[in-house]
């Protein structure tokens, strides 16, 4: 079960499941409150991203960077919400701010088939 981790980070599984747990506490608890809801999630995204830096619990090398590029690629679609969340959006600047993501989430994707196959 533990294969994937360095002998160091076995316990990276409990620490993936506080990230997850503790995102879900902030959108349950900060559910009306858009922007703080955000900015929380951002930060413990930060800290999950310097954490997995930092650390490096993956044995292969392909894996820890899928893993760091998936935080990144929540960490700027929470930031381009964050950016939207500003209702004096105009339609073009909706567009250039989803295009850039859609491409950055679609190159992700790819990365993991390529992990897959």
């Amino acid at each position: 079960m533990y294969r994937s981790y360095n002998g160091n980070t076995f316990y990276w599984d409990i620490v993936y499941i506080v990230l997850r747990i503790s995102l879900i506490v902030v959108n349950l608890v900060f559910n009306e409150y858009d922007v703080q809801k955000l900015s929380l999630s951002l930060i413990i995204l930060f800290i999950f991203l310097f954490a997995e830096i930092r650390y490096r619990p993956y044995n292969h090398t392909f894996t820890q960077k899928l893993s760091v590029q998936s935080t990144g690629t929540q960490i700027l679609t929470l930031l381009s919400a964050l950016f939207l969340s500003n209702n004096n959006n105009s339609q073009t600047m909706l567009y250039l701010i989803q295009i850039p993501i859609l491409i950055v989430n679609l190159r992700l994707l790819l990365k993991f088939f390529e992990l897959i196959f």
